[in-house]
């Protein structure tokens, strides 16, 4: 089993039938430019590992959710959906697929907020995207 929060998180996200619904697309860390919308990334903002927190074996994670779409209303949607079925704050238990991971708290640690990324491929159109970052508390299952 890896404790690899980000991806653990991205498994969770990219299997709900939810999200589902509103896109298949997700990538891990940044978005393509020509990339199809809407379209959601996880990328870990930062990781204490359980040396830091006294041998306890947990971890806490910042882990960063933009959530994209065609307008603003369609990503704050899509963000929406995935704070309300897979980043819930009451979420304890497993998160993830093939490499989840025992996750004992889910909390906001920002946002949602709106952010909007310069325009790409030489036009003029700025994308619109909701970012969240959330604080995960896992049990590690190794050394990191």
């Amino acid at each position: 089993m890896s404790d690899d929060i980000g991806l653990a998180t991205y498994e969770a996200i990219a299997a709900d039938a939810d999200v589902q619904a509103i896109t298949t697309r997700g990538r891990m860390g940044v978005l393509e430019q020509d990339i199809t919308l809407p379209a959601f990334v996880v990328d870990v903002v930062t990781n204490n590992a359980h040396e830091h927190l006294g041998g306890s074996s947990l971890a806490v994670a910042r882990v960063r959710v933009d959530a994209y779409g065609t307008t603003l209303t369609q990503g704050n949607t899509l963000a929406e959906t995935i704070r309300q079925k897979v980043m819930k704050s009451n979420h304890k238990g497993s998160l993830g697929g093939s490499n989840a991971l025992n996750v004992r708290e889910i909390t906001i640690a920002a946002g949602p907020y709106t952010e909007r990324s310069r325009p790409v491929d030489a036009s003029d159109g700025w994308r619109q995207f909701k970012r969240t970052d959330y604080l995960v508390t896992y049990q590690q299952t190794g050394p990191s």
